[in-house]
């Protein structure tokens, strides 16, 4: 991200076995940047957005399961392109942009709330 962007990150605490579950960010949708450098922003919540949706249209199940592993995360994290490409047919075609792009792992590739 950089000025242009208009977006600020900010740090942020990513998921860690030290810290009760319930008081932790869900590592199924959280934004790679939060867990890996502990910075977020608007976008990181555009991310969680995508992976809410492409949820619904995977019959309820995120396409990360971490089972609350960091490291379970990151390897599934490295698979989500492929996860996506594979459901983009259950996904309705208006949507299906907008899912690629919310799940981009680079943060400027992301859509603001304001598509």
């Amino acid at each position: 991200m950089n000025d242009i962007d208009g977006v600020e990150p900010l740090s942020c605490q990513p998921w860690t076995s030290r810290l009760p579950k319930m008081a932790q960010p869900d590592l199924d949708f959280i934004a790679p940047e939060v867990q890996t450098s502990s910075s977020c922003s608007v976008l990181s919540d555009m991310f969680s957005l995508g992976m809410v949706i492409c949820a619904i249209f995977n019959n309820g199940r995120p396409l990360i399961q971490a089972n609350h592993s960091s490291s379970a995360y990151l390897k599934q994290l490295e698979l989500l392109e492929d996860q996506v490409h594979n459901l983009l047919p259950r996904v309705p075609i208006p949507l299906q942009e907008a899912a690629v792009r919310l799940l981009s792992r680079e943060t400027r590739k992301r859509p603001t709330a304001q598509l």
